[in-house]
């Protein structure tokens, strides 16, 4: 059997041997991992870094995520979109010396930092958000006290009638 050589000018369909095959990575591997998590806490989109060259689809990162394919890229990846967030605290805190320096107009400055916060009461709302949540816990006992100052009306149909214990508690207080 012969092999005839592919004519000059054509492109090899596979890599050779020691290179990565080209087009984007769909095998998750921790350095595309770092670098993604790197992007994301330094301020840019998932969408911008997948459109970057030799970078995965945003699906397949998303698809890294759902399926679990490394606890450590799914821990780096949530410090990174908090980090992100604080970041973006950082933002509004520059916007509002930008004001005080008179190098924006305020109208631009509010919109902007309406916007950023509404994001970060998302991304932190235990942070940011603009309810807060009071937990209380013990005992609570209730006591019912008929009133002996009932309109007339009322006290025809239900007995006001103080118990002992409260005549004598008056009593004994006077």
């Amino acid at each position: 059997m012969t092999v005839t050589p592919s004519p000059p000018g054509r492109i090899k369909r596979y890599p050779v041997a020691g290179q990565e095959k080209p087009g984007r990575a769909t095998t998750y591997r921790p350095a595309t991992g770092a670098k993604i998590c790197n992007g994301i806490a330094s301020g840019k989109t998932l969408t911008a870094i997948c459109r970057l060259e030799g970078a995965p689809k945003i699906g397949t990162v998303y698809e890294w995520l759902w399926r679990n394919v490394d606890s450590s890229f799914s821990d780096a990846y949530a410090r990174a979109r908090e980090i992100a967030a604080h970041g973006t605290f950082d933002k509004i805190i520059e916007l509002e010396d930008e004001l005080l320096n008179h190098e924006r107009h305020p109208n631009d400055v509010r919109v902007l930092i309406d916007s950023m916060k509404w994001r970060l009461s998302r991304m932190l709302p235990h942070l940011y958000g603009d309810r807060s949540q009071v937990t209380l816990s013990g005992e609570v006992t209730v006591t019912e006290r008929p009133s002996t100052h009932a309109p007339s009306w009322i006290a025809g149909m239900i007995d006001v009638t103080p118990p002992a214990e409260a005549i004598d508690d008056a009593e004994s207080d006077a």
